[in-house]
């Protein structure tokens, strides 16, 4: 494992300090202190875009009708039921999803 600092590119001795031994902070550590806009970056690559890409769902699969009546289903209570709870457990099963 290559570890580097973050500031200078340079890697990282890997010195190991004896305990209680007094360590004073980097000079860029110092000057550091009482600034809070330090902040993490993640970059994805073009690939990863691409992978991410192929294995979301389609968005707008399903037409604003279909949701609609899908919502209103959930709200009336139409699926609160052991046979529905039964059938979606079953599908569930069938599609290899779980590991069991």
């Amino acid at each position: 494992m290559d570890i580097r600092d973050l500031r200078s590119g340079v890697p990282s001795t890997g010195a190991i300090r004896h305990p209680g031994a007094a360590v004073e902070p980097r000079a860029e550590n110092r000057a550091d202190r009482g600034r809070t806009d330090r902040r993490d970056r993640v970059e994805i690559s073009s690939e990863g875009r691409a992978r991410a890409a192929e294995a979301a769902p389609p968005q707008g699969s399903l037409p604003p009708e279909r949701l609609t009546e899908i919502r209103r289903r959930i709200a009336e209570g139409v699926y609160d039921s052991d046979a529905v709870l039964e059938a979606v457990a079953r599908r569930i099963i069938q599609s290899g999803d779980l590991d069991l």
